[in-house]
Protein backbone atom coordinates (compact mmCIF):
# COMPACT_ATOMS: atom_id res chain seq x y z
CA UNK A 1 0.00 0.00 0.00
CA UNK A 2 2.83 2.44 0.88
CA UNK A 3 4.44 1.95 -2.53
CA UNK A 4 1.18 3.12 -4.17
CA UNK A 5 1.10 6.27 -2.03
CA UNK A 6 4.70 7.07 -2.96
CA UNK A 7 3.83 6.64 -6.63
CA UNK A 8 0.96 9.09 -6.20
CA UNK A 9 3.19 11.64 -4.54
CA UNK A 10 5.58 11.44 -7.48
CA UNK A 11 2.70 12.51 -9.71
CA UNK A 12 2.47 15.84 -7.91
CA UNK A 13 5.68 16.82 -9.65
CA UNK A 14 7.76 16.83 -6.49
CA UNK A 15 11.16 16.89 -7.98
CA UNK A 16 17.40 18.05 -4.61
CA UNK A 17 17.62 21.48 -3.56
CA UNK A 18 21.02 22.97 -4.36
CA UNK A 19 22.19 26.60 -4.12
CA UNK A 20 22.43 28.46 -7.40
CA UNK A 21 24.15 31.57 -8.72
CA UNK A 22 20.90 33.31 -9.60
CA UNK A 23 17.54 32.21 -8.19
CA UNK A 24 14.71 32.76 -10.66
CA UNK A 25 11.97 31.07 -8.68
CA UNK A 26 11.59 29.48 -5.25
CA UNK A 27 8.59 28.12 -3.35
CA UNK A 28 7.92 25.99 -0.26
CA UNK A 29 4.94 23.70 0.21
CA UNK A 30 3.25 21.88 3.05
CA UNK A 31 2.27 18.30 2.24
CA UNK A 32 -0.86 16.82 3.86
CA UNK A 33 -2.16 13.25 3.85
CA UNK A 34 -5.66 12.41 5.06
CA UNK A 35 -6.04 15.92 6.52
CA UNK A 36 -2.81 15.72 8.52
CA UNK A 37 0.55 17.36 7.81
CA UNK A 38 3.07 14.75 6.71
CA UNK A 39 6.00 16.69 5.24
CA UNK A 40 7.22 19.40 2.90
CA UNK A 41 8.49 20.13 -0.58
CA UNK A 42 10.77 22.85 -1.88
CA UNK A 43 11.18 23.95 -5.49
CA UNK A 44 13.91 26.24 -6.80
CA UNK A 45 14.89 27.33 -10.30
CA UNK A 46 18.36 28.82 -10.73
CA UNK A 47 20.45 30.19 -13.58
CA UNK A 48 23.98 28.82 -13.53
CA UNK A 49 27.16 30.63 -14.70
CA UNK A 50 26.99 29.18 -18.17
CA UNK A 51 23.38 30.38 -18.54
CA UNK A 52 21.99 26.93 -18.03
CA UNK A 53 18.73 26.67 -16.09
CA UNK A 54 18.40 24.20 -13.25
CA UNK A 55 15.12 23.07 -11.69
CA UNK A 56 15.51 21.37 -8.29
CA UNK A 57 12.95 20.18 -5.81
CA UNK A 58 13.17 18.20 -2.58
CA UNK A 59 10.32 16.32 -0.92
CA UNK A 60 10.60 14.94 2.62
CA UNK A 61 7.70 13.24 4.37
CA UNK A 62 6.76 10.74 7.05
CA UNK A 63 4.05 8.08 7.08
CA UNK A 64 3.05 5.67 9.81
CA UNK A 65 2.26 2.00 9.30
CA UNK A 66 0.95 0.11 12.31
CA UNK A 67 2.92 2.30 14.72
CA UNK A 68 6.11 2.40 12.64
CA UNK A 69 7.20 5.76 11.19
CA UNK A 70 8.70 5.69 7.71
CA UNK A 71 10.75 8.60 6.32
CA UNK A 72 10.48 9.04 2.54
CA UNK A 73 12.61 11.27 0.36
CA UNK A 74 12.11 11.94 -3.35
CA UNK A 75 14.55 14.35 -5.01
CA UNK A 76 15.26 15.25 -8.60
CA UNK A 77 16.91 17.89 -10.74
CA UNK A 78 16.78 18.90 -14.39
CA UNK A 79 19.35 21.02 -16.26
CA UNK A 80 18.55 22.66 -19.60
CA UNK A 81 20.02 25.38 -21.79
CA UNK A 82 18.54 28.84 -22.03
CA UNK A 83 17.10 27.72 -25.39
CA UNK A 84 15.23 24.82 -23.76
CA UNK A 85 17.56 22.00 -24.83
CA UNK A 86 17.83 19.22 -22.21
CA UNK A 87 21.32 18.65 -20.76
CA UNK A 88 20.88 16.23 -17.86
CA UNK A 89 18.42 14.99 -15.25
CA UNK A 90 18.73 13.18 -11.96
CA UNK A 91 16.40 11.50 -9.51
CA UNK A 92 16.99 10.01 -6.08
CA UNK A 93 14.49 8.05 -4.00
CA UNK A 94 14.81 6.66 -0.47
CA UNK A 95 11.69 4.75 0.58
CA UNK A 96 12.20 4.43 4.31
CA UNK A 97 15.48 2.54 4.19
CA UNK A 98 19.03 3.91 4.54
CA UNK A 99 19.83 3.47 0.85
CA UNK A 100 18.71 5.83 -1.91
CA UNK A 101 18.45 4.71 -5.51
CA UNK A 102 19.91 7.40 -7.77
CA UNK A 103 19.48 7.60 -11.53
CA UNK A 104 21.25 10.10 -13.79
CA UNK A 105 20.32 10.85 -17.41
CA UNK A 106 22.67 12.59 -19.86
CA UNK A 107 20.99 13.81 -23.04
CA UNK A 108 23.08 13.32 -26.17
CA UNK A 109 22.23 13.77 -29.87
CA UNK A 110 22.01 10.04 -30.53
CA UNK A 111 20.44 8.90 -27.26
CA UNK A 112 20.21 9.23 -23.48
CA UNK A 113 22.90 7.73 -21.24
CA UNK A 114 21.29 6.33 -18.11
CA UNK A 115 23.36 5.46 -15.03
CA UNK A 116 21.72 3.99 -11.92
CA UNK A 117 23.33 3.49 -8.51
CA UNK A 118 21.30 1.05 -6.44
CA UNK A 119 22.77 -0.20 -3.17
CA UNK A 120 26.25 0.36 -4.62
CA UNK A 121 25.43 -1.56 -7.79
CA UNK A 122 26.00 0.75 -10.77
CA UNK A 123 24.43 0.00 -14.13
CA UNK A 124 24.86 2.02 -17.29
CA UNK A 125 22.90 1.84 -20.51
CA UNK A 126 22.01 4.01 -23.50
CA UNK A 127 18.35 4.71 -24.24
CA UNK A 128 16.98 5.94 -27.56
CA UNK A 129 16.15 9.65 -27.91
CA UNK A 130 12.69 10.74 -26.77
CA UNK A 131 10.29 10.75 -29.69
CA UNK A 132 7.96 13.63 -30.43
CA UNK A 133 7.65 17.12 -29.01
CA UNK A 134 8.02 17.60 -25.26
CA UNK A 135 8.79 20.47 -22.90
CA UNK A 136 11.61 20.86 -20.40
CA UNK A 137 10.66 22.19 -16.91
CA UNK A 138 11.39 25.84 -17.71
CA UNK A 139 9.67 25.55 -21.08
CA UNK A 140 6.66 24.06 -19.27
CA UNK A 141 6.53 27.07 -16.97
CA UNK A 142 6.78 29.49 -19.93
CA UNK A 143 4.16 27.54 -21.89
CA UNK A 144 1.65 27.67 -19.02
CA UNK A 145 2.28 31.38 -18.41
CA UNK A 146 1.49 32.23 -22.03
CA UNK A 147 -1.59 30.00 -22.24
CA UNK A 148 -3.10 31.36 -19.02
CA UNK A 149 -2.96 34.88 -20.45
CA UNK A 150 -5.50 33.76 -23.05
CA UNK A 151 -8.01 32.55 -20.41
CA UNK A 152 -8.05 29.01 -21.82
CA UNK A 153 -10.70 26.33 -21.67
CA UNK A 154 -8.05 23.58 -21.67
CA UNK A 155 -4.27 23.20 -21.78
CA UNK A 156 -2.35 20.05 -22.75
CA UNK A 157 1.39 19.62 -22.54
CA UNK A 158 3.94 16.82 -22.72
CA UNK A 159 6.92 16.84 -20.37
CA UNK A 160 9.44 14.70 -18.47
CA UNK A 161 9.64 14.17 -14.71
CA UNK A 162 12.84 12.26 -13.74
CA UNK A 163 11.16 10.77 -10.66
CA UNK A 164 8.88 8.84 -13.01
CA UNK A 165 11.55 7.80 -15.50
CA UNK A 166 12.54 9.42 -18.74
CA UNK A 167 9.41 8.65 -20.74
CA UNK A 168 7.27 11.77 -21.31
CA UNK A 169 3.90 12.14 -19.62
CA UNK A 170 0.97 14.13 -20.93
CA UNK A 171 -0.68 16.55 -18.49
CA UNK A 172 -4.07 18.03 -19.27
CA UNK A 173 -5.72 20.98 -17.50
CA UNK A 174 -9.45 21.56 -17.96
CA UNK A 175 -12.41 23.40 -16.40
CA UNK A 176 -10.57 26.67 -15.78
CA UNK A 177 -12.20 29.13 -13.41
CA UNK A 178 -10.76 32.39 -12.09
CA UNK A 179 -11.25 32.45 -8.32
CA UNK A 180 -9.63 33.46 -5.03
CA UNK A 181 -7.74 31.38 -2.48
CA UNK A 182 -6.89 31.92 1.19
CA UNK A 183 -3.13 31.45 1.48
CA UNK A 184 -0.79 32.36 4.35
CA UNK A 185 -3.33 34.71 5.87
CA UNK A 186 -4.17 36.61 2.71
CA UNK A 187 -6.48 36.28 -0.27
CA UNK A 188 -4.85 35.67 -3.63
CA UNK A 189 -6.21 35.26 -7.15
CA UNK A 190 -5.89 31.80 -8.67
CA UNK A 191 -6.88 29.73 -11.64
CA UNK A 192 -8.87 26.74 -10.40
CA UNK A 193 -8.79 23.77 -12.79
CA UNK A 194 -8.80 19.98 -13.02
CA UNK A 195 -5.62 18.19 -14.06
CA UNK A 196 -4.93 14.64 -15.21
CA UNK A 197 -1.71 12.79 -15.91
CA UNK A 198 -1.26 10.06 -18.53
CA UNK A 199 0.84 8.10 -16.01
CA UNK A 200 -2.23 7.65 -13.79
CA UNK A 201 -5.41 6.96 -15.75
CA UNK A 202 -8.48 7.66 -13.66
CA UNK A 203 -6.69 9.89 -11.14
CA UNK A 204 -7.46 13.62 -11.25
CA UNK A 205 -6.40 16.60 -9.15
CA UNK A 206 -7.94 19.95 -8.39
CA UNK A 207 -5.29 22.61 -9.02
CA UNK A 208 -5.06 26.26 -7.99
CA UNK A 209 -2.44 27.97 -10.18
CA UNK A 210 -1.01 31.48 -10.15
CA UNK A 211 -0.76 33.43 -13.40
CA UNK A 212 2.62 31.79 -14.17
CA UNK A 213 1.19 28.28 -13.90
CA UNK A 214 2.83 27.59 -10.52
CA UNK A 215 0.77 25.52 -8.11
CA UNK A 216 -0.64 27.36 -5.09
CA UNK A 217 -2.66 24.38 -3.91
CA UNK A 218 -3.11 20.85 -5.29
CA UNK A 219 -5.75 18.41 -4.06
CA UNK A 220 -5.67 14.77 -5.15
CA UNK A 221 -8.57 12.74 -3.78
CA UNK A 222 -9.54 9.12 -4.29
CA UNK A 223 -12.36 7.84 -2.13
CA UNK A 224 -11.05 7.82 1.44
CA UNK A 225 -7.55 8.96 0.46
CA UNK A 226 -6.62 12.62 0.04
CA UNK A 227 -3.25 14.22 -0.68
CA UNK A 228 -2.93 18.01 -0.51
CA UNK A 229 0.02 20.28 -1.33
CA UNK A 230 -0.23 23.93 -0.18
CA UNK A 231 2.16 26.82 -0.84
CA UNK A 232 3.64 28.12 2.42
CA UNK A 233 6.69 29.76 3.94
CA UNK A 234 9.83 27.83 4.90
CA UNK A 235 9.18 27.88 8.64
CA UNK A 236 5.73 26.34 8.36
CA UNK A 237 6.75 23.82 5.72
CA UNK A 238 9.66 22.47 7.77
CA UNK A 239 8.01 22.48 11.19
CA UNK A 240 7.73 19.14 13.01
CA UNK A 241 5.01 16.74 11.85
CA UNK A 242 3.28 13.71 13.32
CA UNK A 243 3.22 11.01 10.68
CA UNK A 244 -0.34 10.16 9.60
CA UNK A 245 -1.44 6.52 9.91
CA UNK A 246 -1.73 5.06 6.41
CA UNK A 247 -2.39 1.36 6.91
CA UNK A 248 -5.33 0.48 9.14
CA UNK A 249 -7.37 3.33 7.66
CA UNK A 250 -7.22 1.62 4.26
CA UNK A 251 -8.03 -1.94 5.34
CA UNK A 252 -11.02 -3.49 3.54
CA UNK A 253 -13.57 -5.25 5.75
CA UNK A 254 -15.50 -7.92 3.81
CA UNK A 255 -19.14 -8.79 4.47
CA UNK A 256 -18.13 -11.91 6.40
CA UNK A 257 -15.12 -13.69 7.85
CA UNK A 258 -13.09 -16.31 5.95
CA UNK A 259 -12.28 -19.33 8.15
CA UNK A 260 -9.11 -21.30 7.32
CA UNK A 261 -7.85 -18.57 5.01
CA UNK A 262 -4.30 -19.89 4.64
CA UNK A 263 -5.47 -23.26 3.29
CA UNK A 264 -8.41 -22.00 1.19
CA UNK A 265 -8.16 -23.32 -2.40
CA UNK A 266 -11.09 -21.72 -4.19
CA UNK A 267 -13.24 -18.65 -3.59
CA UNK A 268 -15.53 -16.21 -5.35
CA UNK A 269 -15.68 -12.52 -4.50
CA UNK A 270 -17.75 -9.57 -5.63
CA UNK A 271 -15.64 -6.42 -5.88
CA UNK A 272 -17.51 -3.12 -6.04
CA UNK A 273 -17.18 0.65 -5.62
CA UNK A 274 -19.85 3.10 -4.42
CA UNK A 275 -19.83 5.17 -7.59
CA UNK A 276 -18.07 5.51 -10.91
CA UNK A 277 -16.54 2.67 -12.88
CA UNK A 278 -14.54 -0.17 -11.37
CA UNK A 279 -11.69 -1.14 -13.69
CA UNK A 280 -11.54 -4.91 -14.12
CA UNK A 281 -8.67 -6.59 -12.27
CA UNK A 282 -6.26 -8.65 -14.40
CA UNK A 283 -6.83 -12.29 -15.21
CA UNK A 284 -3.92 -14.47 -14.13
CA UNK A 285 -3.20 -18.17 -14.00
CA UNK A 286 -5.26 -18.55 -10.84
CA UNK A 287 -7.71 -15.66 -11.21
CA UNK A 288 -10.71 -15.24 -13.51
CA UNK A 289 -12.78 -12.08 -13.82
CA UNK A 290 -16.44 -11.56 -14.81
CA UNK A 291 -17.92 -8.10 -15.38
CA UNK A 292 -21.28 -7.72 -13.59
CA UNK A 293 -21.91 -4.04 -14.34
CA UNK A 294 -20.06 -0.74 -14.32
CA UNK A 295 -19.46 -0.74 -10.57
CA UNK A 296 -19.18 -4.48 -9.87
CA UNK A 297 -16.78 -7.25 -10.90
CA UNK A 298 -16.83 -10.90 -9.87
CA UNK A 299 -13.44 -12.50 -9.19
CA UNK A 300 -12.91 -16.28 -9.01
CA UNK A 301 -9.63 -17.42 -7.45
CA UNK A 302 -8.50 -21.04 -7.80
CA UNK A 303 -5.29 -21.53 -5.84
CA UNK A 304 -4.92 -25.14 -6.90
CA UNK A 305 -5.05 -24.68 -10.66
CA UNK A 306 -3.25 -22.39 -13.10
CA UNK A 307 -4.62 -21.84 -16.60
CA UNK A 308 -2.35 -21.62 -19.64
CA UNK A 309 -0.84 -18.18 -20.17
CA UNK A 310 -1.04 -18.18 -23.96
CA UNK A 311 1.52 -16.19 -25.93
CA UNK A 312 3.95 -14.47 -23.56
CA UNK A 313 7.15 -12.58 -24.38
CA UNK A 314 9.17 -14.42 -21.76
CA UNK A 315 12.20 -12.25 -22.44
CA UNK A 316 10.40 -9.18 -21.08
CA UNK A 317 10.15 -10.93 -17.71
CA UNK A 318 13.83 -11.88 -17.61
CA UNK A 319 15.23 -8.39 -18.16
CA UNK A 320 17.60 -6.77 -15.70
CA UNK A 321 16.26 -3.60 -14.07
CA UNK A 322 17.00 -1.31 -11.14
CA UNK A 323 14.46 -3.10 -8.96
CA UNK A 324 15.53 -6.56 -10.19
CA UNK A 325 19.27 -6.43 -10.87
CA UNK A 326 20.00 -10.00 -11.89
CA UNK A 327 23.66 -9.11 -12.59
CA UNK A 328 24.21 -8.17 -8.95
CA UNK A 329 26.80 -10.59 -7.54
CA UNK A 330 24.90 -10.78 -4.25
CA UNK A 331 21.68 -11.77 -6.05
CA UNK A 332 23.49 -14.46 -8.00
CA UNK A 333 25.23 -15.73 -4.87
CA UNK A 334 21.88 -16.03 -3.04
CA UNK A 335 20.33 -17.79 -6.03
CA UNK A 336 23.10 -20.39 -6.01
CA UNK A 337 22.83 -20.86 -2.26
CA UNK A 338 19.05 -21.29 -2.39
CA UNK A 339 19.17 -23.90 -5.16
CA UNK A 340 21.84 -26.20 -3.75
CA UNK A 341 20.51 -29.72 -4.27
CA UNK A 342 17.24 -28.46 -5.83
CA UNK A 343 17.56 -30.49 -9.04
CA UNK A 344 16.54 -29.41 -12.51
CA UNK A 345 12.74 -29.27 -12.21
CA UNK A 346 11.80 -25.60 -12.67
CA UNK A 347 8.60 -25.62 -10.52
CA UNK A 348 10.56 -27.26 -7.73
CA UNK A 349 13.35 -24.69 -8.10
CA UNK A 350 10.82 -21.84 -7.98
CA UNK A 351 9.37 -23.24 -4.76
CA UNK A 352 12.86 -23.64 -3.30
CA UNK A 353 13.53 -19.96 -4.03
CA UNK A 354 10.22 -18.95 -2.41
CA UNK A 355 11.05 -20.81 0.80
CA UNK A 356 14.58 -19.42 0.79
CA UNK A 357 13.34 -15.82 0.57
CA UNK A 358 10.92 -16.37 3.43
CA UNK A 359 13.75 -17.54 5.68
CA UNK A 360 16.37 -15.11 4.39
CA UNK A 361 14.38 -11.96 5.24
CA UNK A 362 14.77 -12.38 8.97
CA UNK A 363 13.71 -8.89 10.01
CA UNK A 364 10.10 -8.79 8.83
CA UNK A 365 9.07 -5.22 9.53
CA UNK A 366 7.01 -2.36 8.12
CA UNK A 367 9.80 0.21 8.25
CA UNK A 368 10.83 -0.10 4.58
CA UNK A 369 8.76 1.48 1.83
CA UNK A 370 9.69 -0.27 -1.40
CA UNK A 371 13.27 -1.55 -1.60
CA UNK A 372 14.98 -3.07 -4.60
CA UNK A 373 16.08 -6.70 -4.61
CA UNK A 374 19.71 -5.59 -4.26
CA UNK A 375 18.88 -3.62 -1.11
CA UNK A 376 16.92 -6.51 0.40
CA UNK A 377 19.71 -8.96 -0.44
CA UNK A 378 21.99 -6.93 1.84
CA UNK A 379 19.60 -5.72 4.55
CA UNK A 380 17.58 -8.95 5.03
CA UNK A 381 14.58 -6.86 6.06
CA UNK A 382 11.23 -5.66 4.79
CA UNK A 383 7.59 -6.53 4.33
CA UNK A 384 5.60 -8.08 1.50
CA UNK A 385 7.03 -5.85 -1.25
CA UNK A 386 10.61 -6.74 -0.27
CA UNK A 387 9.75 -10.46 -0.25
CA UNK A 388 8.14 -10.03 -3.67
CA UNK A 389 11.01 -8.16 -5.34
CA UNK A 390 13.76 -10.40 -3.97
CA UNK A 391 11.94 -13.54 -5.09
CA UNK A 392 11.30 -12.07 -8.54
CA UNK A 393 15.01 -11.23 -8.93
CA UNK A 394 16.14 -14.70 -7.80
CA UNK A 395 13.72 -16.35 -10.22
CA UNK A 396 15.09 -14.31 -13.11
CA UNK A 397 18.65 -15.06 -12.03
CA UNK A 398 17.74 -18.74 -12.44
CA UNK A 399 16.28 -18.12 -15.90
CA UNK A 400 12.63 -18.23 -14.76
CA UNK A 401 10.51 -15.30 -16.05
CA UNK A 402 8.84 -13.44 -13.19
CA UNK A 403 6.65 -10.48 -12.31
CA UNK A 404 5.11 -9.03 -9.15
CA UNK A 405 1.43 -8.75 -8.27
CA UNK A 406 -0.13 -5.91 -6.30
CA UNK A 407 -3.43 -6.74 -4.71
CA UNK A 408 -5.07 -7.61 -1.41
CA UNK A 409 -4.94 -10.60 0.91
CA UNK A 410 -7.19 -11.66 3.77
CA UNK A 411 -5.75 -11.93 7.29
CA UNK A 412 -7.48 -13.01 10.49
CA UNK A 413 -5.81 -10.28 12.53
CA UNK A 414 -3.29 -7.55 11.79
CA UNK A 415 -2.36 -4.17 13.32
CA UNK A 416 -5.24 -4.40 15.79
CA UNK A 417 -7.87 -5.20 13.15
CA UNK A 418 -9.59 -8.55 12.66
CA UNK A 419 -10.91 -10.21 9.53
CA UNK A 420 -9.68 -7.72 6.94
CA UNK A 421 -8.20 -7.52 3.45
CA UNK A 422 -4.94 -5.55 3.39
CA UNK A 423 -2.91 -4.36 0.43
CA UNK A 424 -0.23 -6.89 -0.43
CA UNK A 425 2.43 -7.85 -2.96
CA UNK A 426 3.56 -11.28 -4.09
CA UNK A 427 5.34 -12.90 -7.04
CA UNK A 428 4.39 -14.92 -10.11
CA UNK A 429 6.72 -17.25 -12.02
CA UNK A 430 6.16 -18.30 -15.63
CA UNK A 431 6.56 -22.08 -15.54
CA UNK A 432 5.92 -24.90 -17.98
CA UNK A 433 3.40 -27.30 -16.43
CA UNK A 434 1.74 -30.13 -18.39
CA UNK A 435 3.27 -28.79 -21.59
CA UNK A 436 1.93 -25.23 -21.26
CA UNK A 437 3.32 -21.97 -19.91
CA UNK A 438 1.44 -20.89 -16.79
CA UNK A 439 1.76 -17.97 -14.38
CA UNK A 440 2.13 -19.57 -10.94
CA UNK A 441 1.60 -17.51 -7.76
CA UNK A 442 4.30 -17.64 -5.09
CA UNK A 443 3.95 -15.72 -1.82
CA UNK A 444 7.28 -15.62 0.00
CA UNK A 445 5.71 -14.08 3.12
CA UNK A 446 4.06 -17.45 3.84
CA UNK A 447 6.02 -20.14 5.72
CA UNK A 448 6.70 -23.74 4.78
CA UNK A 449 4.36 -25.34 2.25
CA UNK A 450 1.85 -22.45 2.43
CA UNK A 451 2.89 -20.99 -0.91
CA UNK A 452 -0.42 -19.34 -1.88
CA UNK A 453 -4.14 -19.38 -1.07
CA UNK A 454 -7.44 -18.23 -2.53
CA UNK A 455 -7.72 -15.08 -0.41
CA UNK A 456 -5.16 -13.38 -2.66
CA UNK A 457 -6.95 -11.04 -5.11
CA UNK A 458 -4.73 -9.59 -7.85
CA UNK A 459 -5.41 -5.93 -8.75
CA UNK A 460 -2.29 -5.06 -10.77
CA UNK A 461 0.74 -6.65 -12.42
CA UNK A 462 4.23 -5.29 -13.02
CA UNK A 463 7.47 -6.51 -14.59
CA UNK A 464 9.24 -3.75 -12.57
CA UNK A 465 10.92 -2.35 -15.66
CA UNK A 466 12.88 0.86 -15.34
CA UNK A 467 10.62 3.84 -15.95
CA UNK A 468 7.44 1.83 -15.50
CA UNK A 469 7.40 1.16 -11.76
CA UNK A 470 5.39 4.25 -10.82
CA UNK A 471 2.93 3.76 -13.66
CA UNK A 472 2.36 0.15 -12.73
CA UNK A 473 1.66 0.92 -9.09
CA UNK A 474 -0.41 4.05 -9.42
CA UNK A 475 -3.10 2.21 -11.41
CA UNK A 476 -4.31 0.86 -8.06
CA UNK A 477 -4.72 4.31 -6.56
CA UNK A 478 -8.37 4.92 -7.60
CA UNK A 479 -9.34 1.83 -5.56
CA UNK A 480 -7.84 2.93 -2.26
CA UNK A 481 -10.50 3.93 0.22
CA UNK A 482 -13.27 2.99 -2.23
CA UNK A 483 -12.99 -0.74 -2.89
CA UNK A 484 -15.44 -3.07 -1.13
CA UNK A 485 -15.31 -6.88 -1.16
CA UNK A 486 -18.18 -9.31 -0.63
CA UNK A 487 -17.35 -12.97 -0.05
CA UNK A 488 -19.73 -15.06 -2.18
CA UNK A 489 -18.44 -18.64 -2.07
CA UNK A 490 -15.65 -20.50 -0.28
CA UNK A 491 -14.46 -23.97 -1.26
Amino acid sequence: MLRILVALIALLGLVPNTPGQDTLHERWYVLEMMGQRSGWTHTRVTREDDQRLRTDTAMHMKLNRAGVDIAIRIDSSFIETAEGEPVSARSSMAMGGPVATTTTYIFQPDGIVQETDNAGQVTKTTLPPIEGVWLTPWETRTFLTERLKAEPEAITLRTVDPTMGIQPVTITYTDFELTTLELLGRTVKAWKCTSSNSAAPGVTSTEYLDDRGEALRTEMGMGGLTIVMIASDRELAMSEVQAPEMMASLFIRPNKAIPGARTLKRATYLLHVPEGELAAPPETGSQKVERVDERRVRVIVNAGSFTAAGEVDAGAYLERSTMLDTADEKIRELCGRALEGAGGDKPARAEALRRFVHGYIEDKNLGVGFASASEVARSCQGDCSEHGTLLAALLRADGIPSRVVSGVVYVDEFAGSKGIFGYHMWTQALLTIDGAQRWVDLDATLPGALDYDATHIALGLSALKDGEVVNGLVSLAPLMGRLAIDVETLD
